[in-house]
């Protein structure tokens, strides 16, 4: 809806409706938001464990049945993968 429908809406008296849509239209922007800076959070959170995972010793990672090349080839894949 652009600038003059929206006047001439409220002059009409579906103001009501015009509210109904914007609010409509924050919720959309807010919950897209919301879920980007989830999906940041989780990629950060999988990025400092590969990088703590390459920081565990031969046993510590032995215990966890994981090899140095596994560990080396987990802390190299990028954030978003």
């Amino acid at each position: 809806m652009n600038i003059i429908e929206t006047i001439k809406a409220v002059q009409s008296g579906e103001d009501r409706v015009v509210r109904s849509s914007t609010r409509d239209s924050w919720r959309l922007l807010t919950g897209a938001i919301a879920a980007a800076w989830r999906w940041f959070q989780i990629r950060r959170d999988k990025a400092r464990s590969r990088l703590d995972l390459a920081e565990l010793s031969d046993s510590q990672l032995d215990d966890i049945g994981v090899t140095r090349a596994e560990a080396r080839q987990e802390s190299c894949r990028s954030f978003w993968n």
